[in-house]
């Protein structure tokens, strides 16, 4: 069954001296993510599954656990494989920089709430207690019926460390009754519909409303679309077929 994905990012609010362990933990992960990305890369083998012994020569050169280690390879596997969309005269070997780990549900747990936060217990050969606050995006997913999945991803930029939620739910069954409805992309109303229903009318007065120095204009455009765009009544339509207007203007004056 296909499956439906969403990520919550939160911020979690570590000073700069509890930061340190786990920035020399994502450090020394992110040297052994490179160690098997070039291992994997020399062996020129894009099609290849992560075989658990593969860990067992680099458990002398860094200071991580065996699980810890095959999670590591796991994640270089899937950024080789990733090359594999490209030509083969365009594939060179990645590198992994990003201050990051993807953990899954053997590593991490979210502990009792304590001092008005919310903790994840992150553990293997070590502990780390990080805390965080639920935001509006995990209430809205939690509560549409979305699960917390097992895998989470910690990210450290710029300073800030960041948690990344998954969470998934069942795609649902495809409407098999229904019309087809035309849905016509516009620059001065939104949307306008087959059936001549408009969303988004005067969009266009809306995009010149900014300033010419107003900063996140492109942000508040996608939120005021989709807004208007939940107002459609998609009820009684099993397809929707959108134009596609890529480049239309493009070499007009």
């Amino acid at each position: 069954m296909a499956m439906m994905r969403r990520t919550v990012r939160i911020a979690s609010p570590l000073n700069s001296v509890k930061l340190e362990p786990v920035t020399a933990f994502l450090t020394e992960y992110g040297r052994c993510v490179n160690h098997f990305i070039e291992m994997y890369w020399s062996e020129r083998n894009f099609d290849d599954v992560y075989v658990d012994s593969a860990h067992m020569p680099a458990e002398r050169r860094f200071a991580l656990t065996a699980r810890l280690i095959q999670c590591a390879g796991r994640q270089a596997l899937q950024i080789v494989k990733s090359q594999r969309m490209k030509p083969k005269r365009q594939r060179t070997m990645p590198r992994f920089t990003a201050m990051a780990a993807e953990l899954d549900g053997r590593f991490w747990s979210i502990a009792d709430e304590r001092n008005s936060f919310e903790w994840v217990k992150v553990q293997s050969g070590f502990t780390f207690m990080l805390p965080f606050k639920k935001t509006e995006m995990w209430n809205r997913w939690a509560g549409s019926g979305f699960t917390l999945s097992k895998s989470m991803r910690l990210l450290l930029h710029n300073g800030t460390l960041f948690i990344d939620f998954l969470f998934e739910k069942e795609r649902p069954v495809r409407k098999t009754g229904g019309s087809i409805e035309g849905i016509d992309l516009g620059y001065v109303d939104a949307v306008t519909c087959s059936d001549g229903e408009v969303a988004g009318k005067g969009m266009n007065d809306f995009i010149r409303s900014f300033d010419v120095r107003e900063k996140h204009t492109h942000e508040q455009v996608r939120q005021k679309a989709f807004s208007e765009l939940k107002r459609l009544d998609l009820s009684g339509v099993r397809t929707p077929a959108i134009e596609d207007l890529h480049s239309v203007k493009s070499r007009t004056r």
